[in-house]
């Protein structure tokens, strides 16, 4: 088999790999309190999607790094991967941003996943070693529930 078909092989199952053992990793979390209860998300499938492609975009950053150390180094020099893995980042990081723009809270209609100071909001909740938007993203992932970082508010997905 040719490189190109190996590395096509091969990135699916690493990634399918990569997320199973991070889910496992995930702390359960307790159930909200009676004063926060979880409500349906209306749009839990716009969120869904905008979390995969930022999962797929920060999987494509160590990849990209990868690629461009393998194309300096001459070990594997196939300029086609660098860009694919560079248009991989880009188009998915433009997808989620487009999707984030759409997707706001339904308790104080401030958007979800757009945070602009460096320090988290009041109700942001650490997950995995993450504040913030960033937080929010993983909770949808692995959680299927989230609460908004400008309000409080727990939504669950299904």
């Amino acid at each position: 088999m040719d490189p190109k078909t190996i590395a096509l092989l091969i990135a699916p199952i690493a990634t399918a790999i990569l997320i199973s053992i991070i889910t496992k990793l995930a702390p359960s979390d307790p159930e909200p309190s009676v004063d926060n209860v979880e409500i349906k998300f209306k749009h839990s499938h716009l969120i869904k999607l905008g979390a995969s492609f930022v999962l797929l975009a920060w999987l494509s950053i160590p990849v990209f790094l990868l690629t461009i150390f393998l194309s300096a180094t001459s070990i594997y020099a196939e300029s086609w991967l660098v860009t694919s893995v560079l248009a991989t980042l880009l188009i998915s990081a433009f997808i989620y941003l487009t999707i984030a723009l759409f997707l706001k809270c339904e308790n104080c209609t401030r958007r979800l996943t757009v945070q602009w100071k460096k320090e988290p909001p009041p109700f942001s909740i650490s997950y995995l070693g993450m504040a913030g938007w960033s937080s929010i993203i993983l909770q949808v992932l692995f959680k299927n529930r989230f609460v908004c970082m400008h309000c409080g508010k727990h939504y669950r997905l299904y």
